[in-house]
């Protein structure tokens, strides 16, 4: 049986990608959670008029708790206004969960990565609201515009911040 889990980490676009680097067998969809207005657009998302999230909807047969070691590792969890250079509620970063175990794990590493790092998760571990499925365009978009995802990277200089917040970890 699938269980399903949702990811904020910014641009949908960035998680889904790092994901599939992650396991490469998840079946994802990116989308929106979280806000008040039914079938938001991207476009509203994008300019903040819904409170939704751009989330991945992770659904799996298999133990989330990796999925979810790997999702910190591809976030900056302290960052309380977005993530990189998309700033705004609609790119901070949220756990949206489905069980009550992946409550506890989530909640669990959280507190880890706080005591570790001495200073403040602003990662929120929320239970999973109505998801609003992206626009197709946006699914896989990191293959089916690998030129404009890989510019997008390069310019936010994503792996480079990554790796110098959780050096030594």
């Amino acid at each position: 049986m699938k269980t399903k889990i949702y990811f904020a980490g910014g641009c949908f676009w960035c998680v889904e990608a790092d994901l599939a680097k992650h396991d490469t067998s998840l079946n994802m969809l990116p989308g929106y959670m979280g806000g008040s207005i039914e079938n938001p657009t991207y476009q509203e998302v994008c300019m903040g008029l819904t409170g939704h999230y751009e989330v991945v909807r992770v659904a799996t047969e298999k133990p989330v708790e990796p999925i979810i070691d790997a999702f910190w590792r591809m976030i900056d969890p302290f960052d309380p206004s977005g993530q990189l250079h998309d700033r705004g509620l609609q790119y901070r970063t949220a756990i949206f969960y489905t069980t009550e175990e992946q409550k506890s794990y989530a909640i669990q590493a959280k507190k880890a990565i706080q005591e570790k790092s001495n200073q403040i998760v602003h990662t929120l571990i929320l239970p999973a609201k109505k998801f609003y499925q992206a626009e197709v365009y946006h699914q896989k978009y990191h293959h089916k515009n690998s030129t404009r995802y890989e510019a997008y990277v390069r310019s936010s200089r994503r792996h480079e911040k990554l790796a110098k917040i959780w050096e030594g970890d």
